[in-house]
């Protein structure tokens, strides 16, 4: 990394960049983007040529402000806390997305497994979830047995897999 051409008093502070059109531009990319889709879409002929240009005004922003921010970056423009701050928002945007996932396989297991089959009578012909449980334990303890493994590769997982072990053995 370059040494810092920012004078010593102004480093103090947080560095906060000049004010960009690149939102704006790449609004309008967007919004051409999607025009031309919807041109495409309804065969009207230049729908493909406007979307073109809405994928090369997208991508003439992103290298645009890309760069910007790597030569900020280069320049010396950004102390500690702002690689810290940059980490901080990556890290919230992975544990967002998991926690997203999470939810939506969750309600997707609620939907199938466990509300369908009662609004659909299938529980009162075959029983309550125990009884649903009970017919599945070999696939769950099959499952359980694959995951321990995994986890007993991993020292970071090992309360997993002792948890997971317990399960095999219930099942």
């Amino acid at each position: 990394m370059k040494a810092s051409t920012i004078p010593a008093a102004s480093r103090d502070h947080y560095f906060v960049p000049q004010p960009s059109l690149y939102p704006v531009i790449l609004s309008g990319g967007m919004f051409l983007l999607a025009l031309g889709f919807i041109q495409l879409i309804n065969n009207f002929g230049p729908g493909k040529w406007v979307m073109l240009g809405g994928t090369a005004v997208i991508l003439y922003v992103l290298f645009g402000w890309f760069g910007k921010v790597i030569g900020e970056s280069q320049s010396g423009s950004y102390r500690d806390w702002e690689d810290r701050s940059f980490r901080y928002g990556m890290i919230w945007f992975i544990a967002t997305e998991v926690m997203f996932f999470a939810a939506f396989f969750g309600a997707l297991f609620y939907v199938r497994v466990l509300s369908v089959p009662e609004l659909g009578g299938m529980l009162a012909n075959h029983g309550t979830i125990d009884a649903w449980a009970t017919q599945h334990a070999s696939q769950i303890g099959h499952i359980a047995q694959l995951l321990q493994t995994v986890a007993s590769h991993n020292a970071d997982l090992a309360p997993i897999s002792v948890a997971l072990r317990e399960l095999r053995h219930l099942a």
